[in-house]
């Protein structure tokens, strides 16, 4: 990167504790992780959780031993800002713009003022502990984030990762918003203490979780989860702030238990990801998924229609860009599409083992890995282009993240996961790697991020051009791999007995899995096999893709020409397996015809052989009995067979 930009960073948490390192270019031009100087958090320090300000200017830190304690750390020196001993934290958060750290720890009995004593590296009265600070009661507490005072404090007995934070600012914290079951609480962003400025009792209660659209500018809105209760379908409800009174729109559905919202870039629609822990219709042992999306005024609502039948790994929105988000759908190998704010598929990048989706920081670049339990496959596309630049596998991965420059995707192998063989890869946008290998073989290591940046430090640069002497990959984009000579092509290994059969169905099972392709109103501009829920047809918003327009007759004949179809298939891999292996047999058996010919020993047993049954065919005509013709060209040669023999007794 230009000398004007700031350096990368990467935070590592271990065994040895919290340290950084940075991202720098050596004589190779490859990157390489090199260790930033001791006052910028060079040497470790311990730590057991940590948590990045949305600029990385500032990270909070928390620590377990030797003494509960979280403080915060100002990322450039690394000089301590404050410290506060005697907490048991177990989440942090920071506002938009690094103002407050929200933290969340278990609930004392009676949601008594929290013990503890706050240091600051700038000494106040206020920030220690004393006075009005002392006042504070609850378990989710705010604090300043520049000195350490405690500004507000709240009471939160359950806590869920993914309702957090409970505590949500507007982009320029001028406001913040708060949920409980029963009602939605809106402070003063700056004076959180202060008390709520407006309090909206919601219809019904019950509420699970709220979520607030990111947009910085007005209207804000603010999405409500209901889950089902004793028969009572979910729903969800978005309301605008400061008309609380009516839902501008509102869905219901079955089967939710539990839902992501996920607000689109521009605050104009939220994805609803919905879960239940059992599924009642026995098919999966993971529980049950959903995929809805809900416009925030109430002009569009739609089950997404999803590319193949099955759970949802992951919906993500592109932080940047146009406004799309890509889904992975269906039982492994999964399928991943592209869809625009209504829902409709634009791109179908095809079918694999994949669950993760991970956009670049610009939104130009996205990643479709297998992590956790799959093998750690990835595929690099250019979204705007729509293009696969390359492939690559980083195993036993956990953690994975993008450089905010967006040239540089990390995977992380880390524990407990993975006790051994710990480590830090890097790759390229495009799949080319790893470019560099951290490891970890003396120390375990618990997490690995990069260090953010502010919105506009790193420019959006589109993929260099291809160099000479690097191949294309099937969608024509590079690769890594340099141009090589193929290697003369090996035999197929076969086990004993085996008559190929299975393999043969694998491989058609395989052939028929559909590729990348683009989609136009609903339809595939590529012909063959497709997905088996869109089939090249069109379908309607909301409802489950058509396999076919017409009747309901037409449907079921459709159906079974395509049973009989695949059933065709099997049969024919079945059958050309069969004739594989008759036509092996064959040249084996003439193989060793050839080779008993060649052999003297066994080329005069076998004419004995013949002469014997020549002579029981001699003795079986002069009992009166009738020969065939097979048999009298037998005894035909029985003089010719004779001559032969006397050759090689000579």
């Amino acid at each position: 990167m230009p000398d004007s930009h700031p350096p990368i960073n990467i935070l590592l948490r271990g065994k040895s504790g919290v340290h950084m390192k940075s991202l720098t270019m050596g004589n190779d031009g490859l990157p390489t992780l090199t260790p930033t100087p001791d006052e910028a958090l060079g040497t470790p320090v311990p730590g057991d959780m940590t948590e990045f300000c949305a600029d990385g200017s500032a990270v909070a830190i928390v620590t377990s031993v030797p003494s509960r304690s979280v403080r915060v750390v100002d990322v450039d020196t690394g000089k301590v800002r404050w410290t506060v001993e005697g907490r048991n934290i177990q989440a942090l958060s920071f506002s938009p713009k690094g103002t407050f750290l929200l933290t969340w720890e278990r609930l004392v009995a009676g949601g008594a003022p929290q013990e503890g004593n706050c240091t600051a590296a700038t000494t106040s009265k206020e920030s220690n502990g004393s006075g009005e600070a002392a006042t504070v009661k609850g378990n989710l507490l705010v604090w300043r984030a520049e000195d350490g005072k405690l500004l507000a404090g709240f009471t939160q007995k359950a806590f869920r990762k993914p309702d957090w934070p409970t505590l949500q600012w507007i982009p320029d914290e001028s406001l913040c918003f708060r949920g409980t079951t029963t009602e939605i609480q809106v402070y003063p962003g700056h004076d959180i203490g202060a008390g709520a400025i407006k309090k909206f009792s919601v219809p019904g209660g019950g509420m699970g979780s709220i979520r607030l659209s990111p947009n910085a500018a007005a209207p804000h809105r603010v999405a409500c989860f209901f889950p089902e209760v004793k028969g009572k379908p979910a729903s969800v409800r978005i309301y605008q702030y400061p008309e609380f009174g009516v839902a501008l729109t509102s869905k219901s559905f079955f089967k939710a238990q539990e839902a992501h919202l996920r607000w689109s870039p521009n605050g104009q629609a939220v994805l609803i990801h919905t879960h239940t822990d059992v599924d009642t219709s026995g098919v999966s042992y993971y529980g049950s998924t959903g995929l809805y999306l809900l416009h925030a005024d109430g002009s569009y609502e739609v089950t997404v229609p999803l590319p193949k039948e099955g759970p949802v790994s992951d919906a993500q929105w592109a932080p940047a860009g146009p406004v799309q988000f890509v889904v992975l759908a269906g039982r492994m190998p999964a399928a991943a599409t592209l869809y625009n704010i209504k829902a409709e598929s634009i791109f179908e990048f095809g079918q694999a083992h994949r669950n993760t989706v991970s956009f670049s920081p610009h939104g130009r670049f996205v990643v479709l890995a297998g992590f956790g339990n799959l093998a750690g496959e990835m595929d690099f596309w250019d979204r705007n282009k729509q293009k696969l630049m390359g492939r690559n596998t980083s195993h036993c991965s956990v953690g994975y993240g993008w450089s905010p420059c967006g040239r540089y995707f990390m995977t992380a192998t880390l524990a407990p996961r993975m006790n051994v063989d710990n480590a830090v890869k890097l790759f390229k946008y495009d799949g080319d790697g790893p470019l560099h290998k951290a490891g970890f073989e003396d120390a375990t290591l618990f997490e690995a991020c990069f260090r953010p940046a502010a919105p506009g430090v790193f420019p959006d640069r589109p993929a260099t051009p291809l160099r000479k002497g690097r191949k294309e990959c099937e969608s024509g984009s590079a690769t890594a791999t340099p141009v090589t000579p193929s290697p003369k092509p090996k035999a197929v290994y076969r086990p004993p007995g085996s008559t190929g059969a299975l393999a043969a169905m694998l491989r058609a099972e395989r052939e028929a899995v559909a590729g990348p392709r683009k989609v136009v109103n609903g339809r595939s501009n590529v012909s063959g096999s497709g997905y088996a829920a869109l089939g090249g047809s069109p379908y309607i918003p909301g409802l489950a893709p058509l396999a076919n327009a017409g009747s309901k007759s037409a449907v079921k004949k459709k159906a079974r020409k395509e049973k009989k179809k695949a059933a065709d298939a099997v049969a024919k891999a079945l059958a050309d397996a069969e004739a594989e292996r008759a036509k092996e047999e064959a040249t084996a058996a003439a193989a060793l015809r050839t080779a008993a010919a060649e052999d003297p020993v066994k080329r005069k047993k076998a004419l004995q052989k013949k002469l014997k049954q020549i002579d029981e065919l001699k003795a079986r005509a002069a009992g009166g009995e009738a020969l065939n013709e097979d048999q009298q060209q037998k005894l035909a040669s029985e003089n010719d067979l004779r001559e032969q023999v006397a050759k090689m007794a000579i």
